[in-house]
């Protein structure tokens, strides 16, 4: 906790070039979705106030359509619980344009929808704002030694969450004379995951693999393309998308396996 409190207190800065640059591709970026939405008739017509116009609205209506159009039918789309009916007192479902909505939809629109919209919100509301402090002065987060779920957690900002993409994590620098790195553990949830069990039930297959030196996410990706172990590894080496890629690679594909399973996740969210 000490050490999280003086990390706190040294704070964190940032390279005024890369900020820059980030904002101006983030207003790219929302131009571009801006001009999506205007596309596909997202946005309701413009409103003036007193002769200035307004910034459009979004068209909840017309981004449901969408999402009953690509699911073949507001019958097959997917429903949130919805509103109450006033004159009824009953809830009324309503079609769902979540995020997981979208990116399951199949519809190329959607899922970029999806994706930008995303990390263009967490990047314009939180972090560009810190980081244009962070380039004159260190910003300082606030960290938590323990929270429920055993982690620490940490906020304004969330150093621990940052976007993958988007350019976010490239802006922070160490001051002069100063350098990041980074040390972790090795798998050091599965392997105590391994032992836990090898402790409670006498037996752990992840902890024979373990031993044996396997990765256990190659392991797992292994089965999931129905190859060896060694074929895995060399295509892993080789850089293969169907082990490799970030999003559809069977290594990223193997995490919800290897961590939710044993974490207690269910079927249905294991499907999701």
């Amino acid at each position: 906790a000490f050490a999280l409190h003086l990390m706190g207190v040294w704070g964190i800065r940032a390279n005024g070039e890369r900020v820059a640059k980030l904002a101006t591709e983030i207003a790219a970026r929302a131009a571009k979705l801006d001009a999506m939405k205007q596309e596909f008739g997202l946005f309701n017509a413009p409103k003036f106030k007193k002769g200035v116009e307004q910034a459009p609205t979004a068209n909840k209506k017309a981004l449901q359509l969408a999402v009953a159009a690509a699911y073949g039918g507001a019958d097959y789309a997917p429903k949130t619980k919805g509103r109450i009916d006033k004159t009824t007192g009953e809830r009324v479902p309503e079609i769902a344009t979540d995020k997981e909505t979208l990116l399951n939809s199949g519809d190329e629109f959607l899922v970029e929808l999806a994706e930008t919209g995303e990390s263009l919100s967490g990047v314009r509301t939180t972090f560009l704002p810190a980081l244009t402090r962070a380039v004159n002065a260190p910003v300082c987060p606030s960290w938590q030694a323990l929270v429920a779920t055993g982690r620490i957690s940490c906020w304004a900002p969330n150093l621990t969450n940052q976007p993958r993409a988007g350019g976010v994590r490239e802006c922070w620098e160490a001051r002069p004379g100063y350098l990041f790195f980074n040390a972790d553990y090795d798998s050091a949830e599965l392997r105590s995951l391994a032992q836990v069990t090898y402790t409670l039930f006498g037996q752990s297959t992840m902890r024979d693999a373990l031993n044996d030196g396997k990765q256990l996410h190659l392991l797992t990706a292994s089965t999931l393309l129905g190859i060896t172990y060694d074929e895995c590894v060399a295509r892993f080496k080789a850089g293969s998308p169907d082990v490799c890629d970030k999003k559809t690679g069977a290594r990223q594909l193997a995490k919800p396996i290897n961590f939710g399973l044993g974490g207690g996740m269910g079927a249905e969210t294991f499907v999701k």
